[in-house]
């Protein structure tokens, strides 16, 4: 951390209360890196060196590593945040492909249970639908999985047909995913933010997520008022308990409604942090949320998760192994062969890449075409035929990847209100309509008004205006004829658009199918919104480290001519509106969506402790890092 403020001495930098702890730091850095080496890089490995993984398989050093990192400490850098303990590629590549293969070997796992379960059940099954006396229920799971719901006491017969150990991942499959990990890795370029060292630290950040969406358990209302209370405190402010307060509405039909308002947070910067009631909502539906250009002056509505009776539901996402090895899958090659510089300059530029994908997301859709191209070379085949089962799978991992990463666009207001758009559309109070709902991207029904978006181009973010509109659910002709069913009798179907592009869908036999399908395709595409700017709701030290890779990226575009922008205009003003109209909604859709119970709150309270520290020392270390970074770059010109 200490090296990423300021790495070189300054009179006047020096002289300064920051430049001290950073003086301080270095020294515990240094020392710690020569009292114990840091985590020797991994060899590189073929398949004789590689142990298979089996249903018995014990984890690796490296797989408890990565299961014992906290949210906030997530790093392949020992200590985190310090520029001299810089991980070697072949470790970054150990990292990434342990996670990779974990999640692979949990969709093969899985699919053998269900075909086993399928099989034997079928065999062990009575006329009347019973097995050993016990009724079975099959229970439909995104990606056309199914689960058998038997009596725990009625398994002993079920449990002697399994072999002691199966192999899940061959040793060559093992090489093989190395292998393609090793390739993608070496067409990440030498950037200083847009680089293998962030993918390896978003693909981390992303499997953490997966790992604590039950990690939060229950969510017991006493406990998240305490922790309101702890919270509320820790930032100087007052509780105000809501348990007896309640509003009245008029609902359409002239009726009032009573509900327990939530208890949101405020994080208002204009008056004193309080714990506010909010206009009511139907206890049977989840609160709308705030739009994502609010302001921190309104964002006083930051409503709980619904109080639920058990372990809050994750939309089918945490039984859904499939999208979580696509969702670790994407996370690896999001920003493959980005060449430090935004989608604006490609542009401006012309680059080659831009007429390929009409000037929309280009470095992002260029990832994804770069990732799937390599993925489909020969070298590869054992592990692309465990990852694609079937032709179906290819289609689905495809359609998933591709809206993750466009997502990540954050540059982008088309890509903005399609996701303001989808996230209202799955939250919003209302009941979800009758018809198909596609699953992911922007959605065919719906209308959002004009509204403005957060964006950020360059170093800057900014606030844009727009107004999208799309076909009405009263309307469904358009959808009838944008598309054609490619599946039928199925849950999950494809929808065929104008042009060949396609995306997927639930079929809505019930408003909850639809309802269920909208909500974990956005939720998922949130949770990888939030890996890729993990660093601004972790810790101090992963935020400072990060946001000086990106400032030493953009002014090496500048200083290079490749953007007229110079970061040092604004850096500290910057910061702090972007985690205004980005990052702190953000981190609240975490919490709003209740896929990860107890801990929900985690993600904005790091994120408004950073942006508060920031506000309170972020000029004077923007003033030292650019000191810092000027000299570095007249010594290397």
């Amino acid at each position: 951390m200490s090296q990423m403020v300021a790495s070189s001495t300054n009179e006047s930098a020096s002289s300064s209360p920051q430049m001290s702890a950073i003086r301080s730091q270095e020294n515990t850095c240094s020392s710690s890196l020569s009292s114990s080496s840091t985590m020797p890089g991994a060899p590189k490995s073929d398949a004789s060196s590689l142990p298979p993984i089996t249903t018995s398989s014990l984890p690796t050093d490296r797989q408890r590593l990565i299961a014992n990192q906290s949210w906030d400490k997530i790093s392949a850098r020992h200590p985190i945040g310090c520029k001299n303990s810089t991980p070697d590629t072949e470790t970054l590549i150990d990292y990434a492909a342990t996670i990779l293969e974990m999640r692979l070997a949990d969709v093969v796992r899985h699919r053998r249970d269900v075909k086993n379960s399928r099989s034997q059940a079928s065999s062990m099954v009575s006329e009347d639908g019973l097995i050993n006396g016990v009724k079975i229920a099959p229970t439909a799971v995104a990606g056309e999985m199914y689960e058998v719901d038997i009596d725990k006491g009625k398994l002993e017969d079920l449990e002697g047909l399994q072999p002691p150990s199966i192999v899940l991942l061959s040793s060559n499959c093992r090489a093989q995913v190395r292998a393609y990990v090793r390739r993608i890795a070496s067409m990440y370029h030498d950037n200083r933010y847009h680089a293998l060292e962030h993918a390896v630290h978003v693909t981390m950040s992303a499997n953490k997520l997966l790992e604590m969406l039950h990690e939060g358990g229950p969510v017991d209302p006493d406990d998240d008022t305490k922790d309101m209370k702890k919270f509320a405190v820790s930032l100087g402010a007052s509780y105000q308990s809501d348990e007896s307060s309640v509003s009245s509405t008029e609902s359409t039909s002239g009726k009032a409604t009573t509900a327990a308002a939530p208890r949101p947070i405020s994080v208002s910067n204009d008056k004193p942090r309080q714990i506010q009631p909010v206009s009511s909502y139907d206890n049977a539906q989840r609160p709308p949320p705030p739009s994502l250009n609010v302001s921190l002056n309104d964002f006083d509505r930051i409503p709980r998760p619904k109080k639920p009776k058990r372990t809050s539901s994750t939309y089918l996402i945490y039984s859904d192994t499939f999208t979580k090895f696509s969702f670790v899958f994407a996370a690896i090659i999001h920003d493959v062969d980005h060449q430090g510089v935004p989608n604006a300059r490609l542009v401006v530029e012309n680059d080659p890449i831009v007429q390929l994908y009409d000037g929309i997301s280009v470095a992002e859709k260029h990832s994804i075409k770069v990732a799937f191209r390599t993925l489909n070379e020969s070298e590869f085949d054992e592990f692309r035929s465990l990852v694609f089962e079937s032709p179906d799978d290819r289609l689905h991992m495809h359609h998933i990847v591709t809206n993750l990463v466009v997502n990540t666009d954050i540059a982008s207001p088309e890509r903005a209100q399609s996701t303001k758009v989808r996230w209202e559309e799955a939250f919003s109070k209302g009941a979800p309509p009758p018809g198909p709902l596609p699953f992911g991207r922007l959605s065919l029904a719906g209308h959002s008004p004009s509204s403005e978006i957060a964006t950020v181009t360059a170093s800057e973010p900014r606030l844009v205006s727009m107004e999208t509109k799309v076909p009405s659910y009263k309307d469904p002709a358009p959808i009838a004829s944008m598309c054609k069913e490619t599946r039928r009798n199925s849950l999950k179907r494809v929808l065929q658009l104008n042009g060949g592009q396609t995306v997927e869908y639930f079929t809505a036999s019930n408003h909850e199918d639809s309802r269920m399908a909208l909500r974990h395709s956005v939720v998922i595409e949130t949770m990888l919104n939030v890996a890729d700017v993990a660093h601004s709701m972790q810790s101090w030290e992963l935020f400072l480290f990060w946001n000086r890779n990106l400032f030493e990226e953009l002014y090496d575009a500048y200083k290079g001519g490749r953007s007229e922008n110079n970061p040092a205009n604004g850096w500290y003003e910057n910061q702090l509106f972007f985690y205004k109209i980005y990052v702190l909604p953000l981190a609240a859709k975490m919490q709003m969506c209740g896929v990860f119970g107890r801990r929900g709150g985690e993600f904005l309270r790091n994120a408004i402790l950073i942006r508060d520290q920031w506000e309170r020392e972020g000029d004077q270390i923007t003033k030292d890092m650019i000191v810092s970074v000027e000299r570095e770059s007249l010594s290397s010109a």
